[in-house]
């Protein structure tokens, strides 16, 4: 059986933006407008793209530098994608104290 869903783009979430509603039915009731969230994204095709409608992910989970997958041709955010980290960076990182003092370092003398 073929896979028929197109493959997502990853991009980073640049902004989220708060824009005022250009429609006059978007008003409350003393009459300001509503404010709408759009996103600023980047692709990895060096693209930026503004959303002024971001997709089907809550604009109040995203944060700027954010994973995101969305959609080739219309870039709709469709997921949040987990955070991805560099394995070099990873197998650098201290998981517990050192034991180890500056004595016990031989060639040190003073």
């Amino acid at each position: 059986k073929m896979n028929k869903q197109l493959p997502w783009l990853v991009s980073n979430v640049v902004e989220v933006l708060e824009v005022e509603a250009e429609e006059d039915e978007d008003k409350d009731k003393n009459g300001k407008v509503a404010k709408e969230k759009a996103c600023v994204i980047k692709t990895s095709t060096r693209q930026t793209v503004f959303l002024p409608i971001p997709g089907l992910v809550d604009t109040e989970e995203l944060r700027p530098s954010d994973l995101i997958g969305v959609n080739k041709d219309s870039f709709l955010i469709l997921e949040k994608l987990p955070s991805e980290y560099d394995s070099r960076v990873k197998a650098m990182e201290l998981d517990e104290k050192p034991t180890e003092e500056y004595t016990d370092i031989g060639g040190l003398d003073k």
